[in-house]
């Protein structure tokens, strides 16, 4: 008798913690934490490079890795005189009515830096013979990216100021599709059917 009270406890015992086991499980699996996703890069990112030597700065800038293709545009200003804006290569012109800006002609792909765009400051001929502070020299260089566009017929809107919005802002409030769905609105320099740039 004393064998069959000890099975018939342990069995007891089973079922008891046995009942109770799905609402545990229940729990477990209900508050269980997740890890991973996918990165959305929403925008450009850019960075300025100036090295200077003395009366000149030589201007470059480069898209980050994680960027999309960019239009590059530059302004230098010189509060106590006259700067010099060149190109070597041609790559950067000046652009129209003189606004200022000087603007890159090729598209800037992620992880391309723009040809070198040198700004030298024009030295009166008074003041050539001085050995002037560099300290002394304070120019402010500029510069915007925007994200390239594209026409109906997928070819990029050229960099001329009458045709790129150098104004445009990113609409934070624009709901943004799975970008696998076909219907993505994430840009990534391709012109998508179905999709549309941001």
């Amino acid at each position: 008798m004393k064998k069959s009270s000890v099975i018939l406890a342990a069995l007891a015992m089973v079922l008891v913690l046995g009942a109770g086991a799905g609402s545990a499980w229940a729990y477990f699996t209900t508050y269980v934490e997740a890890e991973g996703g996918y990165v959305v890069n929403l925008g450009d990112t850019t960075r300025i490079q100036e090295d200077v030597t003395y009366l000149h700065k030589a201007v470059t800038i480069t898209s980050e890795t994680t960027s999309q293709p960019v239009w590059i545009r530059v302004k230098a200003y010189y509060a106590e005189g006259d700067l010099t804006i060149e190109s070597s290569t041609g790559k950067w012109s000046k652009g129209e009515n003189d606004d200022g800006w000087w603007y890159y002609a090729d598209i800037v792909k992620a992880g391309e830096t723009t040809d070198v765009l040198d700004v030298t400051i024009s030295v009166p001929k008074e003041s050539i013979n001085e050995k002037i502070p560099v300290e002394d020299f304070d120019v402010v260089v500029i510069y915007e990216s925007t994200p390239v566009e594209y026409d109906d017929a997928g070819k990029p809107v050229p960099n001329d100021p009458k045709l790129v919005d150098w104004d445009k802002k990113m609409d934070k409030d624009k709901d943004i599709t799975d970008p696998y769905d076909g219907e993505s609105q994430i840009p990534d320099g391709n012109a998508q059917e179905g999709g549309e740039g941001v």
